[in-house]
């Protein structure tokens, strides 16, 4: 007689199995990895942290706010070409959003490291909550000040619009 081998196709590798709080193996869900965490605190961090503008006017804006400008003045310059302060708020907003973005991804790379000592669980969770907390505190509260938008004090739809 022939043996009948089974073969299991689930994907099995063993760091990154994930149990639910049963006990049982999930296939649902996968552990949130460190290089995951880092790159999901950036784009938070990115989109909601008020940082501030400083030449012009005291502005508290988010890094993408600055990604913004930089680029619609680009395109500003390339149809219509330097002229006047151009260059210079060319080069400030520019100067802006790289620096900002750059300390972006160390807050980010350092949370990701305090992070990387908990378990996936847990890290997914604090992760999920910070996020949250993040979004919901920019989405509700005026905490923008953009002195040449529509509003003086805003959040961050306002902020980005």
């Amino acid at each position: 007689m022939a043996r009948r081998v089974e073969i299991d196709y689930r994907f099995r590798h063993p760091e990154l199995e994930f149990r639910s709080r049963a006990g049982n193996p999930s296939r649902a869900g996968y552990p949130l990895t460190i290089q995951t965490a880092r790159r999901v605190l950036f784009a938070v961090l990115l989109v909601t942290l008020p940082l501030p503008l400083l030449a012009l006017a005291p502005t508290l804006a988010p890094t993408l706010r600055y990604w913004l400008f930089a680029l619609v003045i680009t395109a500003l310059v390339l149809v219509e070409g330097a002229a006047g302060v151009v260059p210079l708020l060319l080069a400030l907003m520019w100067a802006h959003a790289l620096v900002y973005a750059i300390a972006c991804w160390l807050g980010a790379w350092a949370l990701a490291r305090a992070l990387a000592r908990l378990d996936a669980g847990p890290r997914g969770l604090v992760v999920t909550v910070a996020v949250a907390v993040a979004l919901g505190g920019a989405l509700l509260f005026p905490i923008y000040r953009t002195p040449l938008g529509s509003a003086p004090t805003t959040n961050l739809i306002g902020a980005l619009s």
